[in-house]
């Protein structure tokens, strides 16, 4: 139990829930036409007919899985990978939400944008408390090593004057 305990405290739970979502909402119905529903895979299928620069948003779900993989042992890395990806993905996302009217966007790109935003934002918190948290435990080993140097010199200095006075 105790091991499970210590394997979860490396994982950063909140990359990976948006992690998740995102890969979730990808495959989801984003827009829909008099031709059907669209997902973000056959959107991103469909525009990369258009030339190789569309095909770069496949990498929202193959970075959205990077930053799951590396949220089970590498907290602060996936922090950093989550942070770029969700703003990344929320730029473009806001930009082409801009472009469509409310009535034929559907659950799925939502989905998407809230799993975008939820990387983003955990990967703030979580990369800026563990950072915060080295910072405290190292300036806290600092003052303890400064506080037995200076018990070591006194203790030195109480030795000298002891010899010093004995002779």
């Amino acid at each position: 139990m105790l091991r499970l305990m210590n394997r979860v405290k490396r994982m950063n739970l909140v990359v990976l829930a948006g992690s998740i979502l995102v890969i979730g909402g990808f495959f989801s119905s984003w827009i829909g036409f008099e031709l059907g529903q669209f997902s973000g895979f056959r959107l991103a299928l469909e525009a990369s007919r258009f030339g190789p620069q569309y095909s770069a948003a496949f990498l929202l779900p193959i970075m959205a899985l990077v930053s799951a993989l590396l949220s089970l042992k590498y907290k602060r890395i996936s922090a950093g990978v989550a942070t770029f990806t969700g703003a990344a993905a929320i730029s473009w996302g806001v930009f082409e939400a801009a472009r469509f009217l409310y009535n034929i966007t559907f659950a799925g790109l939502w989905l998407t944008l809230v799993g975008c935003m939820v990387l983003f934002a955990g990967g703030l918190v979580t990369g800026q408390w563990t950072r915060t948290k080295e910072v405290v435990e190292a300036e806290l080993e600092a003052e303890i090593a400064a506080d037995e140097a200076e018990e070591a010199a006194e203790a030195a200095e109480a030795a000298d004057a002891a010899e010093a006075a004995s002779e």
